[in-house]
């Protein structure tokens, strides 16, 4: 018996990825992907791969997921979502640090971030400190819908979340930061 055979099988096989893959056919893959590298280099660990193809798998499917059912209804992609909740959470910023916040290129945010204004989300505001600088802030409309956006998310989050127990969040919440603690340092300079 591999490594990852001593995981649980998935329950459900309801939900279809955007590239067709249910459920069990991504965790088919997942499986059948690190046991044929393995196969192909040998002396794998399979199970660092098993975990890294599944939680990379996850992490597309619910980003398109929220895309579709929060974010575009309301006009944003996945990233000016992202934009517009980290101003609403940490408050008006430059440029530069909203990049920072969200791992971002500036060239990115910048581009995004005219989108946005354009759509009524942000404004920007020179900076009374470098009169080269622009604050980055949501406008009042943006404010505005914040709140309903938030509720929106939280609902499609708890769905996905049902299946977990409370006390299987916080085990996979404290899972998750062992292994952004145990990341390379290389990728820790990177983001």
């Amino acid at each position: 018996m591999s490594p990852s055979d001593r995981l649980e099988e998935p329950s459900d096989s309801a939900l279809v990825a955007p590239d067709g893959l249910t459920a069990d056919d991504a965790w088919e893959h997942a499986r059948a992907f690190a046991s044929r590298a393995d196969e192909l280099a040998g002396g794998l660990d399979t199970d660092a791969a098993l975990v890294s193809v599944l939680l990379a798998r996850v992490a597309r499917i619910t980003a398109y997921d929220y895309e579709a059912a929060v974010h575009r209804p309301a006009g944003l992609t996945y990233t000016s979502f992202y934009l517009v909740a980290t101003l609403a959470v940490g408050g008006p910023m430059e440029n530069s640090r909203l990049a920072k916040a969200t791992g971002m290129s500036r060239a990115a945010v910048s581009s995004a971030t005219k989108t946005l204004e354009r759509d009524g989300w942000v404004e920007r505001i020179p900076s009374q400190d470098d009169g080269r600088s622009v604050i980055l802030s949501l406008s009042e409309c943006g404010a505005s819908r914040i709140p309903s956006l938030f509720r929106d998310l939280n609902d499609r989050e708890r769905q996905w979340n049902s299946s977990l127990s409370v006390e299987d969040r916080h085990e996979l919440v404290r899972l998750l930061r062992m292994l952004l603690d145990g990341a390379p340092e290389d990728a820790r300079r990177r983001s």
